[in-house]
C-alpha cells in the first residue's frame, strides 16, 4: 500500500516555483515599462510636429489649425493661418491679431500684431504666418483674440502662453 501514498513535498515546490516565477515576471515587466517610459520620455522633446496645413474655403474664409494656440513665454511663437478670397479680383491682404485687453497678448485694436501682406487671388487662400514676439506676452495665461485680414474674415482663438 506504499505504492499509493502521496509525496506532499512535490505540491509545496510547484507552489514555490510559481511564486517565484510570478515575481520574476512582475519584475520584468516594471523594468520594461521604466524603460519604455523613459524612452519616450526623452523623444517627447525631440519631436516637433508640424501642424496641419487645413485649406480656406468660400464657407470658412480663416482658417487656423486649432482654436487654442499654445506659446511658450520666453520664446517667439509662430501662428500660422489660411485666409480664403472669396472677391471676384485679386486683393493684397494682411494677417492681423487683436486681443481682449487685460490677457497675456498685448495685441490691441490700436497696436496690433500683423503678418506679412500678400496678393490673394480671386477665389483662391493663402497661407501666412503671423508672430507673435516673447515681448507681446506679459506672463502665464490665456488671451481671447481675433486673427483676421479685415473685411470681416475674422475668426477668434485662445492663446495659451506657458
Amino acid at each position: 500500500m506504499r505504492f499509493f501514498a502521496r509525496n506532499k513535498d512535490g505540491s509545496l515546490q510547484l507552489s514555490v516555483n510559481a511564486i517565484v516565477v510570478l515575481v520574476l515576471g512582475i519584475t520584468m515587466l516594471g523594468l520594461g515599462l521604466a524603460f519604455t517610459k523613459g524612452m519616450f520620455g526623452k523623444l517627447q522633446g525631440k519631436l516637433e510636429v508640424e501642424p496641419p496645413n487645413i485649406p480656406a474655403t468660400a464657407d470658412e474664409p480663416v482658417v487656423v489649425y486649432s482654436d487654442t494656440i499654445k506659446c511658450s513665454q520666453n520664446k517667439d511663437c509662430v501662428i500660422p493661418v489660411n485666409i480664403y478670397n472669396d472677391a471676384t479680383s485679386n486683393q493684397t491682404m494682411t494677417p492681423q491679431i487683436v486681443c481682449a485687453t487685460g490677457g497675456v497678448v498685448t495685441a490691441t485694436p490700436a497696436s496690433p500684431i500683423t503678418g506679412i501682406a500678400q496678393t490673394v487671388p480671386a477665389e483662391a487662400f493663402r497661407s501666412f504666418k503671423v508672430v507673435v514676439e516673447a515681448a507681446d506676452m506679459t506672463g502665464s495665461g490665456s488671451s481671447v483674440c481675433t486673427i483676421g485680414a479685415g473685411g470681416g474674415l475674422t475668426k477668434q482663438i485662445v492663446v495659451q502662453v506657458s
